[in-house]
Formats: structure tokens, C-alpha cells, sequence
């Protein structure tokens, strides 16, 4: 469903939108990497007045958010003055926000054994920390593959994200999570052939120029690696100086699977693995509480994270989620908000009984 933003600018309308929102309400405002709780004190004389709590920094520029029922409210407000706690802002404008939730959201709590955790946390800017930080591990991994076995190509390459700039493939595949396959680039047979083709020429090759100053390889099979089937972190690349055969498929897909397994055993991740509650399901989301700010830097709004999610006898869902909030709420409990993007068919059953089962209680 699509968004329905208003843009109020004029200023006259300002002190009946917070006296109508703000007042009594749960009040963020919103950083650049998080949204902390404060309170709403008054509009008054053109400027709205919070409480913050000690110790945090804001910049001059930023966002006053509430959400009312189906609008999320965002006030675009600069820092005009502080005394200790109080923050006096001005308004340039107020967006009200219309994006219904298209689910019904449950809350959790351990009665009635409505319990949940969320646990083997990992995201994708923590797996491209752990490539960068462990590169003698990685060439150990690459000398291994490379030695290992005759291959039915003439030019292979392994890239890692967080260890090189991530260029054109890696960008198609972080997208895709697919193999690239162009059996030959003088020759597509069918209309998804040639699509794909074009895109490979035109935004892949046209910036290789290492395959454009050796125009004798005429074929190309990149891989994705990926983190638990979720998340990928580089690719394989092979290319031959004659047409492929699909023959060179499971060959590029088992060194793929190789590589995947050594990074798991050689502890190369660092998967966040203490359980942290769910404070709330839904069919398409789910929201984790905890206290340790520790855990903070495992989570940044956008991007990938793989979870698994430990119900009630013994089961489990494993997924694929984006983070959509951070708040930092006024008793200093931290909430992450998650879209979920996928789950294997099992977790999905898993995750489904689990939601009805608490919807009926």
C-alpha cells in the first residue's frame, strides 16, 4: 500500500498539530542511526520545547516523530537553544505520514506463554567488519580454492565484500542473490538471455577492463556467497575462452558451498548469539527489546539482518529482515523494529502457527 504524505508548512497550523499529537503521547526524536524518547513539554511562541535525558548529542538539524493510529507524524526542526534537559526547536515544516499497517501486530509477554527470542543475530555491515578485520583467514580461503582440484575454466576470481570496494557483480548480486550466467557473449538464444545479456554488457562488463583489454574469454559464471543461503559477502567469477555448458554450473556452485563452509569453520562471523526477547509479531514484522548497549552496533536502519527466532517447543524460524527502527525509550530499553523479506518454507509454517496460536488467546 502506498504512503499518503501531507507537507503542512504553514506556521499558523503548527500549535494545533502538537496540542492534538504530541501532547501525552510517546515522542522520538530521530537521529541518524536511532530515535531516543523524549518528552514533549509545549509549543509556545513558535518553538516546540522537549526533555531530553543527559548525555546525548544532537545535531542542529533533526526530526520530532510520534505516531497516532494509522499517521506517523515527523516535525523538521532546527536546534535554536538548550538549558541542561530542554531543547527549544523550530518547526520549518510538519509531514504527516499515512501508512496503515497491513497486519495486525501481537504483543508478547511471558503469560500465557506468549514468549519469544530472537537469537544467532548477524547483519550485513557486521559480516563486511569481520571480511576487512580477518583477510589472513580469507587469503587462506582463497589459496585453498584455488589449489583445489582442475577446473573447467581458464580465469577464476574470488571477491569479498568489506575487503576490496564492492563493484558492479557484487552490486547485482546483493540485489539478485543469483548466478550471473552467460554461457556466450556472442550468442543469446532466448528472450532472458539476451535481457540479461544486455544488463551483463552494459553494466558489468563495460567496466571490467580486464575482460575488455582480454576479449579471448568469451563466457561467463559468477556465483553469489552467501551467508546462510541470506546475506551474500562476495562472489565467485569464472570465465572461459569458449562457450559454457550448464556442465560448469555444479562445479562453480560446489567451490561456492566450499568457501561458504570454511567461513562458518573457520569462525570468520560474528553472530550475536545470546537470546534477546520479541516484544511483538506480526505477519510481516517483529520488534527485539534488551538493555545492553552492546548489542547496538549489530543493527543500523535498511539493512539485511539474518535471524533466528526460537518458539515454543523447540521450534524455530529462521529469516531474513531489515531493520526499520531503532528507539531508545525513556527507561532506557532498547527496541528494534524488523520488516521480514524471507524464510524457507519450514520457518514460515514454524512462525505461522506461532502467530495464530497468540492471536487466538
Amino acid at each position: 500500500m502506498l504512503k499518503e504524505v501531507q507537507t503542512i508548512s504553514s506556521r499558523g497550523s503548527f500549535g494545533e498539530i502538537f496540542n492534538k499529537f504530541f501532547i501525552g503521547r510517546k515522542v522520538f526524536l530521530k537521529l541518524r542511526d536511532k530515535n531516543i524518547e523524549v518528552s514533549f513539554l509545549q509549543f509556545d511562541k513558535g518553538l516546540a520545547t522537549i526533555k531530553v535525558p543527559f548525555g546525548v548529542t544532537l545535531p542542529v538539524n533533526c526530526q520530532i516523530l510520534t505516531r497516532v493510529k494509522r499517521n506517523l507524524i515527523c516535525v523538521n526542526a532546527s536546534l535554536v537553544r538548550q538549558a541542561a534537559d530542554i531543547l527549544y526547536f523550530n518547526p520549518s515544516n510538519i509531514q504527516i505520514i499515512t501508512s496503515p499497517r497491513q497486519d495486525t501486530r501481537e504483543i508478547l509477554s511471558s503469560e500465557k506463554n506468549r514468549i519469544a527470542f530472537a537469537t544467532n543475530i548477524i547483519s550485513r555491515h557486521i559480516i563486511e567488519n569481520d571480511l576487512s578485520n580477518r583477510r589472513v583467514q580469507m587469503d587462506k580461503i582463497r589459496e585453498m580454492i584455488k589449489f583445489d582440484g582442475k577446473k573447467p575454466f581458464e580465469l577464476m576470481k574470488i571477491h569479498f565484500t568489506g575487503q576490496e570496494p564492492n563493484d558492479s557483480r557484487m552490486e547485482f548480486f546483493l540485489k539478485n542473490k543469483k548466478p550471473l550466467y552467460i554461457a556466450d557473449f556472442n550468442n543469446a538464444k532466448n528472450t532472458t538471455e539476451e535481457e540479461l545479456l544486455e544488463y551483463y554488457m552494459k553494466n558489468i562488463y563495460e567496466y571490467d577492463s580486464f575482460l575488455k583489454a582480454h576479449k579471448q574469454y568469451v563466457a561467463e559464471l559468477s556465483m553469489p556467497i552467501m551467508f546462510k543461503a541470506k546475506i551474500p559477502y562476495g562472489y565467485v567469477q569464472s570465465n572461459h575462452t569458449s562457450p559454457f555448458s550448464s556442465g560448469v554450473i555444479p562445479v562453480v556452485r560446489r567451490i561456492v558451498n566450499h568457501i561458504e563452509d570454511l567461513g562458518m569453520e573457520y569462525n570468520i562471523f560474528s553472530i550475536a548469539q545470546q537470546p534477546l526477547p520479541l516484544s511483538d509479531i506480526s505477519q510481516n514484522g517483529l520488534g527485539i527489546v534488551f538493555r545492553d548497549r552492546n548489542h547496538l552496533s549489530y543493527y543500523k536502519e535498511n539493512v539485511n539482518v539474518a535471524l533466528d527466532i526460537l518458539l515454543p517447543r523447540n521450534k524455530k524460524a529462521s529469516m531474513l529482515a531489515d531493520v526499520r527502527h531503532i528507539d531508545i525509550l525513556e527507561n532506557r530499553v532498547i527496541k528494534v523494529g524488523f520488516e521480514i523479506k524471507d524464510m524457507d518454507e519450514f520457518s514460515l509454517d514454524n512462525y505461522n502457527r506461532f502467530l495464530r496460536a497468540v492471536s487466538f488467546e
